[in-house]
């Protein structure tokens, strides 16, 4: 498939064109993602001629500048590092995210990993979910990249997009997010548009869809016991791709959530007698210990975070242990 040049909104842009059946998903790796991002693989697809959608879907399909800009910011994020793979997080897990991490996130007692823009990646079982994040002061833009093969080619895709904000006026629940929808959530068919929200309008629809996710990972990254290690190529390749003139292989973050997914998705199970949930007297079930405000005599105040409790030393010791360098070809 080969790019043309083409015009929007009066102006140049290089694009392909592509039947919605040559558009297929894709789950890429941290390396794959990476590629794609520094290679300018990052698009704004325009739906509104191809499929049967509302006009409110050109509203929302990302323009020339947005495409432009999205894609500065993930590589300036690659490039430096921020990049944090999450692995396997289900959807109980993401929704647990949204509510908590959410209402402490509008609370103020738990924050952004970076200042600086940084990229989220994370499984589930829908499949590979990838999110730039741009904090901005107190609130953040976030914007979904949907990773995509069109026909041979690897891409992603600007999807939903928006700003999450802490509005210290109202209450503090969840959060507070002003969106630009992706326009495939306009369809016209009743039927394919209630499958495309969850039966919700397209705001609250797109705003769960980023800010779930992003409030698990943040909650996540905040929660005491959970480990998190850089993911460094090999030296000896570095130094290869120096000497032969190439740019380093950027570095990048992994944390080890499957024990805060255990406790997440087992809470509230009644434990059967005989029934084996993974735990013993030497290593029990892990479970949450629930965060909460701790007011000193002073008068100051500061939040306990929550804590993964019940990690052994040997499932640290076997996290630890797993490869901290991956082979890359150069």
């Amino acid at each position: 498939m080969q790019p043309r040049l083409m015009q929007r909104d009066g102006k140049p842009i290089v694009a392909v064109e592509a039947d919605i059946s040559q558009v297929r998903p894709w789950n890429p790796t941290v390396q794959q993602m990476r590629d794609v991002v520094l290679n300018w693989g990052i698009a704004g697809p325009d739906w509104t001629a191809i499929m049967d959608l509302t006009p409110a879907a050109k509203e929302f399909v990302p323009s020339q500048a947005e495409v432009e800009r999205i894609s500065e910011l993930a590589v300036d994020a690659v490039i430096a590092g921020r990049v944090i793979d999450f692995g396997f997080l289900p959807n109980d897990v993401l929704k647990h995210g949204g509510d908590r991490g959410g209402t402490l996130w509008q609370q103020s007692a738990i924050d952004m990993p970076f200042i600086d823009p940084w990229i989220l990646l994370h499984s589930w079982e829908g499949g590979t979910s990838i999110y730039l994040i741009n904090p901005i002061g107190e609130d953040v833009e976030a914007c979904e990249l949907q990773p995509a093969m069109i026909d041979d080619m690897k891409s992603l895709l600007i999807s939903d997009r928006g700003i999450f904000f802490r509005h210290h006026d109202g209450p503090a629940t969840k959060y507070y997010a002003m969106m630009a929808p992706a326009a495939l959530r306009f369809q016209r068919d009743p039927e394919h548009w209630a499958r495309a929200n969850n039966g919700k309008d397209e705001q609250a629809s797109a705003a769960g869809n980023v800010g779930d996710p992003l409030m698990a990972a943040i909650l996540i990254l905040s929660t005491r016991n959970v480990q998190r290690e850089t993911i460094c190529a090999p030296m000896k390749l570095q130094n290869a791709r120096r000497k032969s003139g190439k740019p380093p292989i950027p570095n990048y973050d992994r944390v080890d959530a499957a024990l805060y997914v255990t406790a997440i998705v087992t809470r509230g199970h009644r434990r059967e007698r005989g029934e084996d949930q993974g735990g013993s007297h030497r290593s029990p079930v892990p479970h949450i210990r629930i965060g909460h405000p701790r007011t000193y005599a002073t008068g100051r105040s500061i939040f306990i975070r929550d804590t993964l409790v019940a990690v052994t030393d040997e499932q640290r010791a076997a996290f630890k242990s797993t490869r901290s360098h991956y082979e890359v070809k150069p």
